[in-house]
């Protein structure tokens, strides 16, 4: 009696182990498409990811295919569904992914970012560099590593200090003048005595009144005391604006032409200028800066989809999801933690996160309906078409539709020199144009083409 009871225990175990991966199967047969591969460029589904090797994202974006697979309610759930082993405990497997993903994002790693960095490192005296990159592409984590605490630069970061250019200097001259990387005091004091008639004991204090009483002598402040810091037995070497479309307006082009006289004419200054708005050099221009100053541009763009895939294997992510995290979300980091977080939150009814295609939406919206105001809503979209099909459309600086695009932060412009880590040669092919903003922004545009035709008037 034992030994049937026995058997019969066995019997049941096995039929609902097999009943149980037959309801995964039929799942992902009835909810997954496996010729859909989104952003990535060639199909190699293997399924150790760590074997993937395209470092580009694809130049043939199939509009039809990401609708058609991508408005399916809970596609990402069904992703790791399929991953999942028979009796393996999904709830602790997302947990530990959603753990290690978070722990990821609140480090300082620098994860596949070499080629920028190496391009930085390599900026002398008499360079002025323009760094651009969508938000959280990691740019102000790069600048911060390589140079916040290096005693030759300055960095100044917009987010924490407001357009306030001469007080964000004035901090970080604080701070550094503290931690005595520099020996100014004595010669600041002297320069604001000279040049406001007042002395201080206190040369910060000084520094204030100044500003309080002569608020207009900001950008004279500003240059006066990068001279008096160039004539230091240890000079400064370079400073770098992070966001400096937050510093850099109309108001700001007699500083932008003393930036130029330190780093073109006098080669005695390195200047690197980040920025998260693709339009700040055509912004730069509009306001009477000549372009030729600006020495080389690089743009960060997203992690290639092999570091990515490496990236969520460290994380275990297995094949089915990372490969549909890549496809949806190219290498935006941050925006693939935020969906492996909703997945773990809200399991099976979890959506693609509705924010950032919003978002994005909102950007393209914005640029339908100003480049019907500008007369160029058919060009506008027969490039953005070309653009969001292939990852780059070829066109120059004067091209009225980069500028439009660039200012709605959709695409940012290259020329023949910028760098660009993760653009096929083949289809750049030394040409100007226009790069994607993010990869993400290339699905929300195949998501909302009907509607976006339909804003552009092309129906």
């Amino acid at each position: 009696f034992i030994c049937m009871e026995s058997q019969s225990f066995r019997i049941i175990t096995v039929v609902g182990t097999f009943l149980s991966f037959l309801h995964l199967a039929v799942r992902s047969i009835q909810y997954t498409d496996k010729s859909f591969h989104g952003l990535l460029s060639t199909f190699q589904r293997k399924k150790n990811i760590s074997e993937f090797s395209e470092v580009y994202f694809t130049s043939k974006l199939n509009f039809t295919s990401c609708e058609l697979e991508l408005s399916k309610p809970n596609i990402l759930w069904l992703a790791f569904m399929e991953d999942v082993k028979p009796q393996e405990n999904f709830t602790e497997l997302l947990q530990n992914i959603s753990m290690k993903s978070d722990t990821f994002i609140n480090s300082d790693e620098i994860f596949d970012r070499k080629p920028t960095i190496k391009l930085l490192e390599l900026v002398r005296k008499g360079k002025l560099v323009i760094l651009t990159g969508g938000p959280s592409a990691g740019k102000s984590l790069i600048l911060r590593k390589l140079f916040s605490n290096n005693p030759k630069y300055l960095y100044l970061n917009g987010r924490q200090t407001g357009s306030d250019i001469v007080q964000a200097l004035m901090k970080i001259i604080s701070r550094k003048d503290k931690a005595k990387s520099l020996n100014i005091r004595t010669t600041l004091i002297q320069f604001f005595a000279n040049f406001v008639g007042i002395k201080s004991s206190s040369w910060l204090a000084e520094v204030k009144e100044v500003y309080s009483k002569y608020p207009t002598s900001a950008k004279d402040c500003f240059i006066r005391i990068m001279e008096c810091i160039s004539n230091r037995l240890n000079p400064i070497e370079g400073i770098v604006f992070d966001e400096a479309s937050k510093y850099f307006t109309k108001e700001s082009l007699s500083l932008l032409d003393c930036l130029t006289s330190w780093t073109k004419e006098q080669r005695s200054l390195a200047v690197i200028m980040a920025t998260s708005d693709y339009g700040f050099p055509f912004a730069l221009h509009n306001i009477g800066y000549n372009r030729n100053h600006i020495s080389e541009s690089l743009v960060l763009s997203d992690v290639s989809p092999k570091e990515t895939l490496h990236l969520l294997q460290r994380w275990g992510v297995r094949s089915n999801l990372a490969y549909l995290l890549v496809e949806l979300y190219g290498g935006h980091i941050l925006q693939i933690c935020h969906a492996l977080e909703d997945l773990y939150n809200t399991g099976e009814e979890t959506r693609i996160r509705s924010s950032f295609i919003s978002g994005l939406d909102s950007q393209l919206v914005t640029c339908a309906i100003r480049s019907k105001l500008e007369g160029i809503s058919r060009e506008v979209k027969n490039a953005l078409d070309t653009l969001m099909e292939t990852g780059f459309y070829p066109c120059n600086f004067e091209d009225p539709v980069a500028d439009l695009v660039t200012k709605c932060n959709i695409a940012g412009f290259i020329d023949t020199e910028a760098q660009v880590p993760g653009l096929s040669y083949k289809l750049r092919a030394e040409k100007t144009g226009l790069v994607p903003s993010t990869q993400m922004i290339r699905i929300v545009y195949a998501l909302k083409a009907k509607e976006l035709d339909e804003l552009f008037g092309v129906i």
